[in-house]
């Protein structure tokens, strides 16, 4: 498939070989940096709406709410503690460390890292593409529409899918330095005879390539794929496979499976894929493999309806249409494959290459996404690249042949009105990450039956008040779309306890823990429900029972439970911990306070722990009455009276005590009056 450029068919590869007269070094090294320029140039344009985005699902995780970011410690934890982070990516986890340090929470900094990786990984495209023997035109335009192309927006402009591009630069830098490695794979080489150019192995490059590839992997294990893809490329270029040019990858495979390995047992056992929803036969998963690859081919030939979260397919083997995916699939390959003495071995090998890089996300590897869809436009990042170059070089083809001496300039508008076509439905599709509820909306829009997206909509209307019958809708609408999904019930339970329905809370938290027996964060709002009707002795198992399990918000409303049931050294213990973190709930820092006060000695920190509370609590009065007695014990009079008149002013019917008289005894702030009241009206997990 000859480009503008070259000029001479490849009937064996089906890929060109740029043959042009060379330029002088010089020259060549300025074009090919205006080219790179052009590249960040156009990838930063399309991406600017991008930068006033906020933060959306799973941010809290990899950036809100991981304490790891906070601290040298963290640092630490991050690279040699399993299970710091959900998933054992350290090197995308310490590029958010080092955010953190340079602008703490502020989005901007993380979504134009986001770009400028997505950037590079588009450079870096370009570089593999021409080392491949891509014309000069046909490997910038596959490189630039990889960069603005809307299936990856989801990849560029969600935080979390940092993964995503870091790994796909990283991943394509090791490719290209592994080019550079290997003589098989050079532009030099004539792919119609397997014959050219003979120049020896570099093995500074082999050893660059394996250490860009172990980065790539800690970033994100799906370019584990990598060795074999460089494999089929070698093929692809001399037709045939041999021990000598195999053998440089083995250290690269010995790399990939403990990474590979350890991805799945995370993905089952700390990010949560297990379950029934999991639990699919080797013939479903081979439907919803071939299904699978025909959806992102078709994604990247009209990228319409993109969605974060796609509809999940009802598989089922007994429909013959169904098999119809996988048997087309394999039929294409089959086809090319026999055809390739005509045709090329390219066609063969860049569809190969998309399966290939895709494997991973097909199935055949259970993956938490797969509980509310099959699939996701950020699992064929770097898959897409191999239609992208082969599609590219194709039209460069056909180009060359019909236009003949006007081929550059006709290749030129082609490339120009598609890339604007991508860049322009890219510029649309990047608001919709704005923030999480314009996120969900317009998931909303292209899946109305999504319960994932209605459990999330329902989640983010629950933190106000006034929008309680709304969530609930959504809660409703999740578990008719799928009774089985116990994090809408847990939700509308949360909602129930809101709305002072007790009755139908408890219902909805005892079928999710029915749906899920090991669902902790169930097993805490239930107990905090118990809490709040102030029943401690029923409380105090369930919290402890989340606890063990790993729900750690259990702390404050097990603390809690302790003090109204007099055991004020198991409540201390507790409450420490609730209140040790970066927002702690100020009513357990009040509820800390408190049973510090009844246990006497500890009256300077009770002071200072209830002082900071009612900061944040303001309306308070229990927190000031407490507050007062610790301070007349303290033998600070005026600020105690000052305390208790603050206390008096919120609550007219409070009996305080003199100030200085009784010097604050032991059991005059009536904790359980005044404990229950507060854990009756605040207290509840979120």
């Amino acid at each position: 498939m000859p480009t503008p450029e070259s000029d001479a068919a490849e009937p064996s590869a089906g890929l060109p070989v740029d043959r042009g007269a060379p330029l002088r070094p010089g020259r060549h090294r300025f074009r090919a940096s205006l080219a790179g320029a052009a590249l960040v140039l156009l990838t930063l344009l399309v991406y600017l709406p991008s930068l006033g985005n906020g933060y959306i699902w799973d941010d809290d995780d990899y950036v809100i709410k991981n304490a790891n970011l906070r601290s040298a410690e963290g640092l630490w934890r991050i690279w040699f503690v399993p299970g710091a982070t959900r998933q054992y990516y350290p090197l995308v986890h310490s590029t958010f460390w080092l955010e953190y340090q340079a602008w703490q929470l502020r989005p901007l900094g993380y979504h134009l890292d986001n770009v400028l990786l997505h950037a590079l990984a588009a450079v870096a495209t370009w570089r593999v593409l021409r080392r491949l023997g891509l014309g000069k035109g046909a490997s910038w335009a596959a490189a630039a529409a990889f960069a603005v192309h809307p299936v990856h927006v989801e990849s560029v402009a969600w935080i979390t899918e940092r993964k995503n591009v870091l790994m796909g630069s990283l991943g394509m830098f090791a490719l290209l330095a592994y080019l550079r490695f290997e003589p098989a794979l050079g532009a030099e080489l004539d792919v119609d005879s397997g014959q050219g150019e003979a120049r020896p192995r570099r093995w500074g490059f082999h050893g660059l390539a394996l250490a860009l590839f172990g980065l790539a992997l800690l970033s994100k294990s799906i370019v584990a794929t990598l060795p074999v893809l460089i494999a089929v490329l070698i093929w692809w270029k001399r037709g045939r496979l041999d021990f000598r040019t195999l053998l440089p990858l083995a250290p690269m495979v010995l790399l990939a499976l403990p990474m590979g390995l350890m991805t799945i047992h995370m993905e089952r056992h700390s990010v949560g894929a297990r379950g029934e929803a999991f639990h699919l036969s080797l013939v479903e998963r081979l439907l919803v493999a071939g299904r699978a690859t025909w959806f992102y081919a078709w994604k990247l030939l009209a990228p319409l309806e993109l969605a974060f979260i796609y509809p999940r397919w009802t598989i089922d083997p007994a429909a013959a249409w169904q098999w119809l995916f996988p048997l087309a699939a394999a039929a294409t390959l089959a086809t090319l494959w026999a055809l390739r003495a005509r045709w090329g071995r390219g066609a063969f090998a860049a569809c190969a290459v998309f399966a290939l890089a895709l494997s991973p996300a097909l199935g055949f590897v259970s993956v938490y996404p797969m509980l509310y869809s099959f699939v996701a436009d950020h699992f064929q990042y770097v898959a897409s690249i191999a239609l992208i170059a082969a599609a590219t070089a194709g039209v460069a083809q056909w180009i060359g042949a019909v236009a003949g001496a006007h081929a550059a300039r006709v290749g030129a508008a082609a490339a120009v009105l598609w890339l604007g076509a991508l860049a322009a439905r890219t510029m649309m599709q990047t608001p919709h990450y704005r923030d999480a509820m314009a996120l969900w909306r317009a998931t909303l829009r292209v899946n109305p039956d999504s319960f994932m997206v209605h459990n999330n909509i329902g989640h983010l209307l629950m933190q106000r008040e006034d929008k309680l019958e709304e969530a609930m809708w959504h809660f409703r609408a999740a578990v008719r779309a799928n009774p089985q999904f116990p994090p809408a019930q847990m939700n509308m339970g949360v909602a129930a306890m809101r709305m002072n329905d007790p009755i139908a809370a408890e219902a909805a938290f005892n079928e999710a823990i029915r749906l899920w027996p090991e669902y902790a964060a169930a097993y805490a709002n239930l107990g905090s429900l118990r809490l709040r009707q102030l029943r401690p002795r029923d409380a105090a198992p369930l919290l402890e029972k989340a606890l063990a399990m790993g729900e750690v918000e259990a702390h404050g409303p097990l603390g809690a439970s302790y003090a109204l049931l007099g055991q004020l050294p198991q409540a201390e213990g507790h409450l420490r911990k609730a209140v040790d973190r970066s927002s702690p709930n100020p009513r357990y820092m009040l509820a800390l306070g408190h049973v510090l006060l009844e246990q006497g000695g500890k009256d300077r920190e009770a002071a200072t722990c209830l002082g900071k509370a009612i900061q944040r609590l303001p309306d308070a009065a229990e927190g000031y009455f407490d507050l007062g007695v610790a301070l007349d014990r303290l033998g600070e009079g005026e600020l105690a009276s000052g305390a208790f008149a603050e206390a008096r002013r919120l609550r007219p019917d409070l009996i305080l005590p003199k100030a200085g008289g009784a010097g604050g005894p032991k059991g005059a702030t009536q904790p359980e009056s005044f404990l229950g009241e507060d854990l009756r009206r605040d207290l509840r997990k979120e």
